[in-house]
């Protein structure tokens, strides 16, 4: 960043503000109508000035915050296993090697089972995937082993902050981070084969009480 003269100890706001948009090559920054931040555009014949907000992971930019809900979400499974796959793309990837961590905040409201042919208790799993881009342009996926949330039974809420790295493989061998998403999973107790049951993922008359909110920074 350029040092910027001040020349004397007081100034006033308009004189400071000058300084600055001296000190940041000429650009200047705000907020647009609904509070983001961004930089001015000035139009040249209008002299109006309009705001544009910065982009939600622009070019590897970071950081990059967002939510995925999945209020009233259903999974049907038949002997156990994996139903549901809930994910955000984003607008523009980010770069893995810039990125330092990623925290995510999982509320989930309430379990519920609506229908079951195996009456045995249930467990439920919940795992962070992320979309990622290897350098020859292809799309993968990669799942975190650990779960996020695991429940046993029904009708209880839960909720959870986890905070994970880039595995070193990852930034060796892909390019950018193009997406993230959470999978979940059900398993009924007991050695029986062909059971099937259907829970739903929290309540759809709340769209924000089962969520998972996600920070990359």
């Amino acid at each position: 960043m350029a040092q910027a003269d001040l020349g004397k100890v007081r100034l006033t706001d308009a004189e400071l503000s000058e300084k600055i948009i001296q000190t940041n090559g000429g650009v200047r920054f705000g907020k647009d109508a609904d509070g983001k931040p961004g930089y001015v555009v000035t139009d040249a014949e209008t002299g109006a000035d309009t705001v544009i907000p910065f982009s939600n992971g622009s070019s590897g930019g970071i950081p990059v915050q967002g939510s995925i809900c999945f209020a009233g979400s259903k999974i049907h499974s038949v002997s156990g296993g994996s139903d549901y796959l809930a994910f955000v793309l984003f607008d523009d990837p980010i770069e893995i090697s810039q990125i330092k961590e990623i925290k995510t905040i999982t509320q989930i409201s309430n379990w519920y089972r609506i229908s079951s042919g195996y009456t045995t208790s249930l467990s439920r799993m919940m795992y962070i995937f992320l979309y990622i881009e290897n350098n020859d342009g292809q799309f993968q996926q990669f799942r975190y082993s650990f779960p996020v949330i695991n429940v046993s039974g029904t009708g209880s809420g839960v909720a959870n902050e986890k905070e994970m790295i880039i595995p070193p493989s990852l930034i060796s061998q892909y390019k950018n981070l193009i997406g993230i998403g959470c999978d979940f999973y059900q398993y009924g107790g007991g050695s029986s084969t062909g059971y099937w049951f259907t829970s739903q993922i929290g309540n759809a008359a709340d769209p924000h009480g089962s969520e998972m909110k996600y920070f990359i920074s």
